[in-house]
């Protein structure tokens, strides 16, 4: 990191920039005195300081393109004395190109998702992005950037400092029973997720005479049709009726990972090859909360959990295996106890390492 101080700019909501990234951002922007300036508008920006960043100036995206943002972004910096900027998702690094030549940027992009952003060459080569997590970097080579080292989310993540929520009062507005295996699905973007695939997964377990409730990011993938489905099905009543509840506070996961028993991270085959898996900075959130995780193998997934320890990993698009995984754990909840000391335990002794 150069010398002197850093301008951060983040997107809320955009693709790898959640309140896990923000809080990530907040944190290190807060260590060294560094400004943050937010690409939107004013809920943006509160977004932004939910996360716990303190924002110091909001630029508009006028339609939404970072390439009309340059004047703005210019005017944002001047009233400071960087001369290093990092953005954090990836039309921040489009939008960051267009400052003084005479600046240092760099990307720091944890997934990417949708049509490519278009920069001209020349500019495209001012920066170079660094993927946070194994799996980003070759889905941003792919869309035409220079990468450069990763960065492991042990080195960002700060989920001590936040404190959780109360399990009671949460599994109470859930309508979760005290012996109900309640299981949370969310993911940065929430779309990376097919949530069909998830409520499927828990109506063979429901079916099966299991307990589950499924608590799920209302910006999930199929969203609507799962919930449509959920509708159908209630109307049987049991056993075929699954619980399926919205909740966007999914996003910040210390907001709710002390009501949550089990993360489900399960995506379909049906992404393309510019879109990145979800990010894998919010596992650490989760793990410090010993939350488990059962996700789909993808390689960044598959690097960061470790299958059977502190989750575990099914093949894309296999409801069978997930719904398999989620019954033996109803069946042995020492295992559920197990993972989550295993993932617990993995991620204070990280910390207490100095890995953050």
């Amino acid at each position: 990191m150069p010398k002197g101080k850093t301008l951060h700019f983040i997107e809320p909501g955009a693709a790898g920039c959640g309140p896990c990234t923000m809080a990530a951002v907040g944190a290190l922007a807060s260590d060294a005195g560094d400004r943050v300036v937010v690409l939107g508008g004013r809920r943006s920006a509160d977004l932004a300081a939910e996360s716990g960043c303190v924002v110091s100036s909001t630029v508009p995206l006028p339609l939404g393109q970072p390439r009309l943002a340059g004047r703005n972004l210019r005017a944002a910096w001047k009233s400071g004395e960087e001369r290093h900027v990092v953005a954090w998702s990836e039309r921040a690094a489009v939008a960051a190109t267009l400052l003084p030549q005479e600046l240092e940027i760099e990307g720091r992009v944890a997934a990417v998702a949708g049509p490519k952003p278009w920069i001209e060459p020349w500019l495209r080569n001012r920066i170079r992005i660094r993927p946070i997590g194994p799996d980003v970097g070759a889905v941003l080579a792919r869309r035409g950037w220079r990468t450069g080292s990763v960065i492991p989310i042990e080195d960002l993540a700060r989920p001590a400092e936040h404190e959780l929520s109360r399990r009671n009062q949460l599994r109470r507005a859930w309508g979760a029973e005290p012996d109900e295996l309640v299981v949370g699905c969310v993911a940065d973007p929430p779309g990376s997720l097919d949530l069909v695939l998830a409520y499927n997964s828990l109506v063979v377990c429901r079916v099966s005479g299991r307990k589950v409730r499924l608590v799920a990011h209302p910006g999930s993938g199929r969203s609507a049709a799962a919930r449509q489905w959920a509708r159908g099905l209630d109307v049987h009543g049991p056993p075929l009726a699954t619980p399926l509840i919205v909740d966007e506070r999914l996003e910040a996961p210390w907001q709710v990972a002390d009501g949550v028993d089990l993360l489900l991270m399960l995506s379909s085959e049906h992404r393309t090859n510019l879109d990145s898996p979800p990010s894998t900075l919010p596992l650490a959130w989760w793990f410090a909360a010993g939350v488990p995780v059962v996700a789909s193998r993808t390689r960044g997934l598959s690097e960061v959990l470790r299958d059977g320890v502190d989750g575990r990993l099914v093949d894309v698009g296999d409801r069978n295996a997930a719904s398999s995984v989620l019954m033996r754990i109803c069946d042995q909840p020492e295992l559920l106890a197990s993972n989550a000391n295993a993932a617990a335990a993995r991620w204070h002794a990280v910390a207490s390492t100095g890995g953050i």
